[in-house]
């Protein structure tokens, strides 16, 4: 499928910045997870954990904005089962007491309830 793609101009695969991950809602949202922003409008953070390959918790950040974070906030509850596809963004900042720190997070676009 990715020559097909390559061949046709759609992208290059070597640019594919995409992630694929269920777990479970690790906390209950609460007021500081849920704000708007003058440019994009609504967003959610989130943490979710999962089992991991092999059965080590990890925990891991996600983000949604826009009309979808409003419903997914609303909705998503600790420990729901929820799928999510987005891409990862890697953050650096440079603390008060100029310790470097870098995280990651994912930028969803699709947030889903799978159930249990």
């Amino acid at each position: 499928m990715i020559k097909e793609l390559r061949k046709s101009g759609f992208y290059d695969a070597r640019d594919v910045n995409m992630v694929v991950m269920s777990g479970r809602v690790l906390y209950e949202p609460n007021s500081a997870d849920f704000a708007y922003s003058e440019n994009n409008g609504a967003r959610f953070n989130f943490k979710i954990k999962t089992d991991g390959v092999a059965k080590s918790p990890q925990v891991f950040r996600g983000i949604l904005w826009g009309k979808r974070a409003e419903e997914y906030y609303a909705l998503c509850h600790e420990d729901d089962y929820v799928l999510i596809q987005g891409e990862l963004r890697k953050n650096n900042w440079i603390d008060k007491k100029d310790v470097v720190h870098d995280d990651a997070e994912i930028v969803a676009s699709k947030l889903e309830l799978i159930g249990d």
